[in-house]
């Protein structure tokens, strides 16, 4: 039971560090034009629908569960491919890591 508690305690906190590093919205949909991608690809890859990653890129809402780590991953792939990455927040400096501190 312990060694469940742990995994589900991993993937919270997963989740959590890739919503701090996540860049806002019109950042998440210039990196996927940088890399020449459409929605519905980016979809594909992650396993979900196009009109999920256009609701993620129009912040009217966000990628829940582990569509955000998968998001989040693929974009950091995506802005390395396009040359890119300065448009990522480094972990280092990822909001509230100065609370967590």
């Amino acid at each position: 039971m312990a060694t469940q508690g742990a995994v589900g305690l991993e993937a919270i906190l997963a989740r959590s560090m890739a919503r701090l590093r996540l860049p806002p919205p019109a950042i998440c949909q210039t990196i996927r034009k940088r890399a020449i991608l459409s929605q519905q690809e980016v979809a594909d890859l992650l396993g979900v629908d196009q009109r999920s990653v256009s609701d993620w890129e129009t912040g009217h809402c966000g990628p829940r569960g582990d569509a955000i780590v998968r998001y989040e991953a693929l974009l950091r792939r995506l802005a390395k491919l396009a040359n890119c990455t300065d448009l990522l927040v480094a972990e280092a400096e990822a909001p509230g890591d100065a609370a967590r501190v």
